[in-house]
């Protein structure tokens, strides 16, 4: 149920509660007033018909009607006032002032000759009490409170567990803790929509920092390989083993490289979106091969010499994702490495595999993880195949690690562009 729901629901309910409680006070404080009306009305009847009998009785006696006193059966103080042509013969209450009688119950007799008589009767605190609006307001009133107060909690409820759950979660990401996606409310409301872009946010932030951290944490990693073999070939010419000539095309090279890793790395850590640069496969691989050292490059068996490969949509990233695949096979293994290529429907997988004793079960996992090795004997800090991972899924893609008994295979497969993208 949305929060707009819950709530239109939550005031209604307590709006049509409300009205069925003031509809069934107001029945019942009607019914208690009819009742107390009725008790007061029977009693100024006996009242009346009692005095109504004795003062007839004295104006058929000798009696004067001044000096008559009317002796009733009533409970309730009651009063009569006997005239005679307008003029006052007798009060029984004389001391009872004009507004306490205007609150009780009155009624006029007339009799023969002239006379009649006035009476009246004070309800009981109960009864005035009942015939009172007051009744229906010292009821209803503490009913409405407590209805209100239950639909404030209610209403509390439902509003404000979203936005605990979203001030948790606040407070853990700025302790730098990245919560998990807080419940996302049905429906397509402001709550709904505050804990998705929440929700997406969180994701984005946590994107963005681990991008920063990749790209801290790979630079030193990739930089390292070719700044070595940049120093190794400075250090030849300058002690006379190379001219200058000879190491000038892999100074270029290397030189290309670094830029290349540098710009990659930056893609990666602070954008999920620019403006990549597609390009042919197959040329893509070969240059990767060319880039290698001669004793490395000799290693190397390219599979699809000639063949038709598609686009991929970044050759920049898929160049250095290759590049790392077969620098980890190469360091790890001895013999030939074979880099292949197929496509199947609308993905390309690109393979790397050696001829290396291979890597335990218990290890394959695990080799996506930053700094792990799967031997302590092995080189490096363990980041390649972790870049690898990073760049295939940035690019829609995936990595996959298994062995082939011998060897070990490492195979990057991403998607192929639909036609009038990339390029």
């Amino acid at each position: 149920m949305s929060f707009r729901v819950a709530l239109f629901l939550s005031i209604a309910i307590a709006v049509i509660s409300s009205a069925f409680i003031e509809a069934g006070l107001d029945f019942l404080a009607d019914r208690a007033s009819a009742f107390a009306e009725s008790r007061i009305d029977s009693d100024l009847e006996r009242f009346g018909d009692a005095v109504e009998a004795q003062l007839v009785a004295a104006l058929d006696s000798p009696a004067l009607p001044g000096h008559l006193v009317v002796e009733t059966p009533l409970s309730r103080r009651a009063h009569y006032m006997v005239f005679h042509n307008d003029a006052l013969l007798f009060d029984s209450s004389p001391t009872a002032s004009e507004e306490q009688l205007m609150r009780w119950r009155t009624q006029v007799r007339y009799l023969r000759d002239g006379y009649r008589v006035e009476l009246a009767v004070a309800p009981l605190i109960f009864e005035g009490f009942l015939t009172s609006s007051l009744l229906t307001d010292v009821i209803d009133l503490p009913l409405f409170v407590v209805l209100s107060l239950v639909a404030a909690w209610l209403l509390a409820r439902i509003v404000m567990r979203p936005v605990r759950e979203l001030t948790e979660a606040s407070q853990k990401l700025t302790a730098k803790q990245f919560p998990e996606p807080i419940t996302v409310p049905t429906g397509n409301d402001e709550l709904s929509r505050m804990a998705r872009s929440f929700n997406a946010m969180t994701t984005q932030v946590h994107g963005f920092i681990e991008r920063e951290r990749t790209f801290t944490r790979y630079a030193s990693h990739e930089l390292r390989t070719p700044l070595s073999a940049l120093k190794a070939q400075l250090e030849s010419v300058r002690i006379g083993l190379a001219a200058p000539t000879e190491v000038w095309p892999a100074l270029e090279r290397n030189v290309q490289r670094m830029e290349d890793l540098l710009a990659a790395l930056l893609i990666l850590a602070r954008s999920t979106e620019y403006e990549s640069e597609g390009g042919e496969l197959l040329p893509l691989l070969e240059d990767v091969v060319a880039g290698l050292p001669v004793e490395c490059r000799e290693r190397v068996v390219l599979r699809p010499q000639g063949a038709k490969l598609p686009l991929v949509t970044d050759r920049r990233l898929a160049g250095q994702a290759v590049r790392n695949l077969l620098e980890n096979a190469l360091r790890y293994s001895d013999g030939r490495v074979i880099l292949d290529a197929t496509l199947a429907g609308h993905e390309v997988k690109i393979a790397v595999r050696d001829e290396g004793a291979g890597v335990a079960e218990t290890a394959l996992e695990r080799l996506r993880e930053p700094f792990f090795r799967a031997t302590e004997a092995a080189h490096g800090l363990g980041l390649g195949l972790s870049l690898v991972d990073s760049i295939a899924r940035s690019l829609g893609g995936r990595l996959e690690l298994r062995n082939t008994e011998p060897g070990f295979e490492a195979a990057v497969t991403l998607p192929v562009p639909i036609a009038g993208e990339g390029g």
